[in-house]
Order: C-alpha cells, then sequence, then structure tokens
C-alpha cells in the first residue's frame, strides 16, 4: 500500500460474511461497520445447544483443498477446526439404499469404505475410475471447451455408474438438474470432484461461524450495530453516510447489504443502478419435533431440497426449496405485495402467521421423516432472499466486487460486493484490496 494510506478512512456496511472479511483484510486502513440489527450478521447462523456448545445453522462443513484460501485464513486467525467423521447413502425412489459409504479420518487422510456388496463394489469402482480421470484432466485447459456430457462420452464413463453415482452426487451440490448439469463445462466440475473428494477429510469450524465472526471483527476499528444507513453521498473529496439523521465522512465506502446495494445507490442521485437481482420472500417455520429429532440436523438434498436444524429451547428450524418462497421478483428493488409479510420481515419469529406455508413443509417432509405429522408450528420467520438474476437454470451463487461509476463525477469511491458464501469471502476481500490498490497506483 501506498505511503499514508493507513489514514484513509472505509465505512463498511452490512455485518455479513463479505463485509466482516472486507474489513480484516482492509486492517491497514481505519474502517468502521455499520449494522441495521442489534447484532453483527453471522451471528445469525448458529446456535447454542443446551450443553453449551455452538452449532451451525445449517451445518457447514468445508473442504481443504476446495478451498485452500478460507483454511489459510482459518491458521492465521487462529480458528480451530475439527475433522470430520461421514457417511453417505444413495436412494431409490422407493427407499432402497444402492449405494453406501463411510468415512473417517486416520493421520490427517481421509478413509472411505464402501458397504459389502457386489453391486456396491462395481460402482465404487466405477467412481474411483472416474475420480482418477477427473485428477488428470482438470488442469487441461481444453475441457473448458466441452461440456461435461461430451467428456464422459469421449471417456466412456459408464452409464450406470454416470446415472447412479455421478450425474445424483453432483446435481446435488450443484443444485441444478441432470440437463443442465451435463452443460456445464467439463473442467469445472472435474476440479470440483478432483478436491472433494480427495485424500483430505472434511472439516468445519470447532464452534461454528461464531468463531470467524469473533476473528474478523477484532480488525475493524469501531462497530456500529442498530444502526440502518438511510443514504450515502458521494462529494468530490469524501462520501458521506448518514444514519439516524447525522452524517460522517469517509474515503470509501463498501456497500455489502445483498438487497439494499441498488437501494443505497439510489439515493446518490447521479448514481444508476443497471443490475438486476432476483428477490425472493421466504419463510423458516419453526416448529417442535418430536423427542427423538433432539439436536439433529438433517439435510434432503436429492430432488426438492428440503433441511431441519436445531434451533433453541430444544426447537427445530425448517427450510425448502419450493416452498420456503412466497414472492418472487426480478428487478432492482424487492416487491412485497402483501401487507401482513410486511410486518413479518425480520421481526423474529412470529407467532401465529397469517400467512404460512407450514402445511406444506409438513407434506413433503412426511414422505421422508417418521412421525413428521406430529409436529407443532411454533411460529415462521420472514426474511427476503437475494441472488442474482435468470440463474434458476443452475441455481448459481457468484460472487462480485464492483467499482460503482458516478455518471456526474469520475470517482471509484463507492464499491459493492455481493458474495454470502463463507467459502469464497476470501476471494472477494482480496479482490476489493487490488482494487483500492489500483486506484491508489494510478
Amino acid at each position: 500500500m501506498a505511503e499514508g494510506s493507513r489514514n484513509k478512512n472505509v465505512a463498511i456496511i452490512g455485518s455479513g460474511i463479505a463485509g466482516l472479511a472486507a474489513g480484516y483484510y482492509l486492517k491497514h486502513l481505519n474502517c468502521e461497520m455499520y449494522e441495521a440489527k442489534p447484532f453483527l450478521s453471522l451471528a445469525g447462523h448458529g446456535m447454542e445447544l443446551d450443553d453449551g456448545k455452538m452449532i451451525d445453522i445449517p451445518l457447514r462443513v468445508i473442504h481443504p483443498e476446495y478451498y485452500p484460501r478460507l483454511f489459510s485464513l482459518c491458521r492465521e486467525l487462529g480458528i480451530k477446526l475439527r475433522k470430520l467423521e461421514h457417511s453417505g447413502s444413495f436412494t431409490l425412489s422407493n427407499r432402497e439404499d444402492y449405494f453406501e459409504y463411510f468415512s473417517f479420518s486416520f493421520f490427517n487422510k481421509r478413509i472411505n469404505f464402501v458397504k459389502p456388496s457386489w453391486n456396491y463394489l462395481k460402482l465404487g469402482v466405477g467412481f474411483l475410475r472416474f475420480y482418477r480421470l477427473s485428477k488428470k484432466y482438470m488442469s487441461d485447459e481444453s475441457y473448458e471447451k466441452i461440456n461435461f456430457e461430451e467428456f464422459l462420452k469421449r471417456h466412456k464413463v459408464s452409464k450406470i455408474t454416470t446415472n447412479l453415482i455421478i450425474l445424483p452426487l453432483l446435481s446435488s451440490i450443484c443444485t441444478c438438474s441432470y440437463k443442465e448439469l451435463k452443460k456445464f463445462p467439463a473442467r469445472v466440475l472435474l476440479e470440483m470432484i478432483t478436491r472433494i473428494a480427495g485424500p483430505f477429510p472434511m472439516e468445519r469450524f470447532l464452534s461454528g461461524t461464531k468463531d470467524v465472526e469473533s476473528a474478523l471483527k477484532g480488525s475493524l476499528d469501531k462497530i456500529y450495530l442498530d444502526s440502518k444507513v438511510e443514504k450515502v453521498e458521494i462529494h468530490d473529496e469524501y462520501v458521506n453516510v448518514q444514519v439516524n439523521g447525522q452524517s460522517k465522512k469517509y474515503d470509501h465506502v463498501v456497500i455489502a447489504t445483498y438487497a439494499r446495494i441498488n437501494e443505497l445507490l439510489y439515493e446518490q442521485k447521479s448514481f444508476r443502478p443497471d443490475r438486476q437481482y432476483q428477490f425472493e420472500v421466504v419463510e423458516k417455520p419453526v416448529v417442535k419435533l418430536p423427542e427423538s429429532y433432539k439436536n439433529k440436523s438433517v439435510v434432503v438434498m436429492d430432488g426438492p431440497f428440503m433441511c431441519l436444524d436445531p434451533y433453541k429451547d430444544g426447537l427445530h428450524v425448517l427450510g425448502h426449496v419450493k416452498h420456503a418462497i412466497h414472492y418472487t421478483n426480478t428487478g432492482m428493488y424487492p416487491t412485497v405485495p402483501n401487507e401482513d409479510i410486511i410486518e413479518y420481515l425480520n421481526n423474529g419469529v412470529v407467532k401465529n402467521p397469517k400467512i404460512t406455508k407450514i402445511q406444506k413443509f409438513i407434506e413433503a417432509g412426511m414422505e421422508f421423516f417418521e412421525d413428521f405429522d406430529k409436529l407443532e408450528h411454533i411460529g415462521s420467520m420472514f426474511t427476503i432472499r437475494t441472488v442474482l438474476a435468470y440463474r434458476d437454470h443452475d441455481d448459481a451463487r457468484p460472487t462480485y466486487v464492483r467499482k460503482e461509476h458516478d455518471t456526474g463525477i469520475q470517482t471509484d469511491k463507492i464499491y459493492t460486493i455481493f458474495s454470502g458464501k463463507i467459502g469464497t469471502c476470501v476471494q472477494a476481500a482480496n479482490q476489493l484490496v487490488n482494487m483500492l490498490k489500483g486506484k491508489r497506483n494510478e
């Protein structure tokens, strides 16, 4: 960084993982954070169990080879990780298992076992051959130009292995249909398989994302909680950030607010937001399940994604890829056509909401979970989820960092980050640092 850069003052709006990571990598500057809620946003991703231990909701696992920068950050911050043992099964619609495996850690290596069975063994050998092909060709740039379907044909990967193991596995990770998956550039999926199925065990944060939050927030000069930013105004030499009618001057502003990015940009009259988003009004029911579900977290990945995760006081929170969504609109700003839901948004657990899809959740859950119809609906939480528009075909969650251009003044004072994935936050933060470096080096 240039001499004197420490004197630069930066406001970061939004305390999600993108904002916190940006604050950490900009620690050589004077960074202050604004958060509309009375707590940092990552606090909403974890909970304390009855025994005092913290877990994530949903449980987050990371692969050391797939997210090397994140692992490097964890080592730098002294965040403790725990290696995981896990198992998996592939099941037909009639609930008959046709493949099972078990994985455990041994001297920092992952050991996989296939359940003893001739059919299981054949599928395991088929997948092992595919893994070796992936490892061999993942760095071959020519495979950027062909799709995944062509790769499978070219290397004569068996249809049984493809249809029963490879496509179900990858579609559950990429959350898209087999048809769309086959159109992906082959190299992207080869690298994914090589890294997530490699020799190193999966790991998780020992005390959940709370560890990450605690480590990252220490680099900030000041954090303003319960401080919703009303306006961002750009001037020739500085940017004004207004909260509760009071303004403060900064050299740069980083907006990492997801649903409110365009709203804050539009307040600056000379800015005209040019990126559309898909806004989804979503419901997360809070329920009391039978005792057999206590402290259990379950994810159904095949077909319509569904999950149940422990919540406080022995309760659970439900998720569903389809039934959670009440309204969807694509545009510059979210649209909520129902006045009741407007009152429910980001207002905690709403008891006896007038509008709920709890019955749809119950019907979907009964297909997978015993006694699911015996649950008690305590209430529901409502919020607006924001993703990039026109990505329903592959459900992609790309990350971007932008320098927002003012139509009236040539400036690079305002930056936006759109990234909600903990695995890509380091990449986004480093990109922001490099963009700010470029400004000072010009």
